[in-house]
C-alpha cells in the first residue's frame, strides 16, 4: 500500500475481491490478476513522500533526499562549509518539503556540530548524510572532513514528520 490507507473505500472494495493482492503503479493502487485470478511478479517499494534537506546560508532549502526516492536509501552531499571566520559551531536544521525557502517547509529538528577547527570562513568543510531504513526511520548526520568529527540525529514518524493527510 503506497500513498493510500486501508480505510479508503476503493481499497476496501478491491480487498474484498482479492484480499492482500493490491499493488501500486505510479502511486495509484491497482490490481492486476492474470487469467487465473493470481498476481505474479508483484513488488512493492516505499518511497520518500516529500523531499528532505537542510537549511543553508540565507535560509535556503538544500535537498538531500528527493521526493519519490525508493527506500531504504542513503545519500550524501559534500559541499557544505562554515560561513564565518573562526566558527567553531555549526547548527544543522533538518526540514521536509518542496519549497526553496526553509520557512515554507516543515521543520523536523536540529543538532549542533561543536568543537570545529578554528579556520577562515569556507575552509572547514562538511558532508551531510541522510538515510532512511526499511522501517522509514530518518537518520541525519554531518561529518567534518579534516577531523572526521561526526554528529547526528534520528527522526521517527511520531516526532515531527508530516502525516499522510498533511502531505495530501
Amino acid at each position: 500500500m503506497i500513498g493510500r490507507s486501508f480505510d479508503d473505500h476503493h481499497i476496501q472494495r478491491d480487498m474484498k475481491l482479492w484480499p492482500f493482492k493490491v499493488s501500486s503503479k505510479g502511486g495509484k493502487p491497482s490490481i492486476e490478476p492474470d487469467k487465473d485470478g493470481l498476481i505474479a511478479n508483484l513488488s512493492l517499494c516505499d518511497v520518500v513522500p516529500l523531499s528532505y534537506g537542510i537549511r543553508t546560508l540565507g535560509g535556503l532549502f538544500c535537498v538531500i533526499l528527493r521526493r519519490n526516492t525508493p527506500y531504504p536509501v542513503k545519500k550524501t552531499k559534500f559541499r557544505f562549509t562554515t560561513s564565518l571566520d573562526h566558527q567553531t559551531e555549526m547548527p544543522v536544521n533538518v526540514f521536509q518539503g518542496e519549497r526553496p525557502v526553509c520557512v515554507d517547509n516543515h521543520f523536523l529538528g536540529k543538532f549542533v556540530m561543536r568543537n570545529l577547527p578554528s579556520k577562515w570562513a569556507g575552509e572547514v568543510m562538511f558532508s551531510v548524510t541522510m538515510t532512511i531504513d526499511e522501517n522509514g526511520i530518518l537518520k541525519v548526520y554531518a561529518t567534518e572532513q579534516s577531523t572526521g568529527l561526526r554528529k547526528g540525529m534520528k527522526i521517527i514518524d511520531a516526532k515531527g514528520r508530516l502525516t499522510d493527510a498533511e502531505i495530501e
